[in-house]
Parts: C-alpha cells; structure tokens; sequence
C-alpha cells in the first residue's frame, strides 16, 4: 500500500471496489507465460439481470512478442465501434520508448497524448505530452532513480506550468540488505521556500521469512511523524495473505477501520477478495472481487460485487482472452509450470520465488512489465533456495516472472495489488 493517510486509503479501497473501470486492459501483461498472450479483453456491466457489453480491446505484437498495438472499442447502440487506439514503440534493447494514444473523431483517427521514455543504466524519466491540434505540449514528467540492484531508490513529479518543470511531489525509498522497501517518504516542493517539506512516510514490517506484515502510516506535522494509521497482515502457513486489518488513529488511540479477507483455491490461486467495514461495532460486507481462471479456454475473469439486503449482487466483469504463442499446448504449459512456486500471489509488492528444481550456477530470474520493459535482472544464487523480491514500488500491475536455467526458461504471471 502506498497510501499514507487513511482517508486517502479508504478513497483507494472505494476505487479498487467500486470504479466501474478497476481493472483496465493495460494493467495485464501481453503473456499467458512465456508461450501465451493476450489477445483480447472485454468489459461487461450487470443490469436486468444480464451481463450487457460495454468496452473491449484487441491487442497485436511485433515478431519479438512485444506489444506493438492495442486497439480500444465502445458498444453503442448494440454495435461496436472504434474509440481509442494505443501505438508503442521500441528501442534496440526492446525497452518501450513511446506509447501513442490516438482517439477516433468523425470517422478519423487523431492523436490525444503520448508518453515518451527515455532510458539510462540507473534512471528513467517518463514525459507525458498533449495533442493541442498544433503541437505537441508538455504536461506531466516522471523521474526514477535506482540503486545498482534495480531497485528504484527515488523519484519525482513535476508538472509542465507557463513553459518551465515545477517540482510538485517527491519519493525517495529505503531497503534492506534483501532488497525489501523499509521505507516510503514522500514529500511537497515549497515554492515559498524553494525546498521539499516532509510530507508522509510509510514503514514495512516483515517476518523473518520475508513475508510483510505491517505498513506503518505517518504524518509530518512540522516537528515529528505521528502514527496516523496501519495495515496489518495475518498469513496462511506458505506466505498468501489472509486478512488486512486497516486502523486508524485519533490521539494515540487504535480505532478498526477496514478489513480485507483473501480465499485461495486448492492450486494456491486466489480466488476471492472480500472488503468488510466495521461500523456500530460490528463488520458488514462492502463489496467483493471474485478471480476465476478459465485454463482450458485461456480466459481469466474478474468480477466485482456489491453487499445489498444481505446477498451478493453483481457490478461488472472484466474478461481476459489469452492465445498459445506456439504451438504448445495448455498442458505442457501446465506442466513446465508445475514445480514453479510464487508466493503470495497477488501480493503487494513482496514476492518469494520458490524455483522447486536445480538451478544452473548461471540462472537469471527476469521480470517485465506490461510493456516488455525489464523491471529486474539478477544471478539466482543455486544455494539460497527460495528468492525474495521486493516490487513494492511498481504500480498495480500483472507482471511476468521468468526464470532461465540453462537452456530452459520458465515464466509465471504475477498480480500486484496495493
């Protein structure tokens, strides 16, 4: 969780519960695993006791798997038809360098924004620009910073006002000697003072497993932090969370606020995540998120909930449509999959990876984001049995971890969600 505040936590519950667009088509990755990808998705919402057809997206890529195109419709008036098209571009690493987003106007396709990336061993800074019919303008620019084990250690926001960057928020993150966050600090630049002032911060806790089991929340207020609330974690035996307390705290007193339950199926898969709000000293159900995988059809389904007079009633459902990459079938996927363990899955940013198999001296583990951009590169130590990672920093995504032994590469998809 990168919330600070609790208010600003419960605005990002409302909005991971109840937005009926929570899961847009670009927080998946293009692969199904490495022989998969995503072909197609569709956005449905509930009403008359249908499911009724409301956006989807078409997606191709280039001969090196990576995402070249996504191609956005709207259903209306019982037909679809062409809303938004997202072009992405390259460099010769295979690192993403541009993402266009034209909108269709009158029967013509016109550019909307862009966002360009511009990529060094240790940075990487995003620009963010609008189509003003003319020209291209400036709006927003990203700056990360990390360390020399990839982790990202800093990074900043500025907004493009009256020809110039002004600083407006800044990140700066500490880790553990196993590259675990143990620290978020944010802070607002001062255009008084010209300086950054100290903000929010947020400390993780973890078992001596690696498993997080606290996130701590502070305010500055001008001569030291105060404790504004927390989020503590209860685990099932193998690492998956299985509740979330959220509190806060008025005057140094601990007040429940929400909770998070999590169900898994027999495979290790969740199945279910459940928000329940304690109210009049008592818990009621908010709403609910039910995972489902379709693996024979290479489907995966969300679909989203509301508590109404004492049953379950459903909001949406966001459906993902995977094609095999080669011809390999679904149970040689299956099985090349079998011995690989992530956990916990989804996760909010620490991930233990349990290889189940011997490693080459030479194995790399590698994750990549939605784009293809590798995220992180590093040597597996054959000894030290199950690897922890911390990505944390990233954003809610769906990411794909792969693992090259020798001649062999293994890919699992992982699901993060703060």
């Amino acid at each position: 969780m990168k919330q600070t505040l609790n208010y600003s936590l419960l605005l990002t519950l409302v909005f991971l519960f109840v937005s009926a667009h929570l899961i847009s088509q670009s927080v998946f990755d293009e692969y199904f695993g490495e022989n998969y990808i995503l072909n197609a998705s569709n956005y449905e919402e509930w009403n008359d006791q249908n499911w009724e057809d409301q956006d989807s997206s078409e997606f191709y890529y280039n001969e090196k798997g990576l995402l070249i195109e996504e191609l956005k419709k709207i259903f209306i008036d019982n037909a679809w038809e062409d809303h938004e098209r997202v072009v992405y571009s390259y460099d010769e690493q295979d690192r993403l360098i541009l993402e266009l987003t034209n909108k269709m106007t009158n029967g013509t396709w016109l550019s909307n924004d862009r966002k360009i990336y511009a990529h060094t061993d240790s940075t990487l800074i995003q620009t963010n620009q609008k189509w003003n019919s003319i020209d291209w303008e400036n709006r927003v620019r990203i700056s990360n910073n990390y360390d020399g084990k990839g982790n990202r250690i800093q990074y900043s926001i500025q907004n493009w006002i009256d020809g110039q960057w002004l600083n407006e928020r800044l990140y700066d993150m500490r880790y553990n000697e196993q590259n675990m966050e143990i620290e978020l600090v944010s802070s607002d630049w001062n255009e008084i003072t010209n300086e950054w002032i100290l903000l929010f911060k947020t400390n993780h806790e973890y078992s001596e497993e690696g498993y997080l089991l606290a996130e701590l929340n502070f305010f500055w207020n001008d001569t030291e932090w105060l404790l504004t609330g927390t989020n503590e974690y209860t685990l099932y035996p193998d690492g998956n969370i299985m509740t979330e307390y959220v509190f806060n705290y008025y005057d140094l007193e601990k007040d429940t606020f929400l909770r998070l339950e999590y169900e898994y199926d027999i495979n290790n898969n969740l199945e279910s995540k459940t928000l329940i709000n304690y109210q009049d000293s008592v818990w009621k159900n908010i709403s609910r998120q039910l995972y489902q995988t379709f693996e024979a059809e290479l489907r995966i389904e969300w679909i989203n909930q509301s508590w109404n007079n004492d049953m379950w009633t459903n909001n949406y459902v966001h459906k993902y449509y995977y094609e095999p990459r080669s011809t390999s079938s679904v149970q040689e996927f299956k099985e090349l999959l079998a011995d690989l363990s992530v956990f916990p899955n989804p996760s909010s940013g620490i991930i233990n990876v349990d290889p189940g198999f011997d490693l080459d001296p030479n194995a790399r583990l590698f994750v990549y984001s939605t784009q293809g951009q590798l995220l992180l590169s590093r040597t597996i130590d054959s000894r030290s049995g199950i690897q922890t990672l911390d990505l944390s920093h990233l954003d809610n995504s769906l990411i794909n971890l792969i693992i090259q032994n020798g001649q062999t590469t293994i890919s699992k998809q992982v699901i993060l969600i703060k």
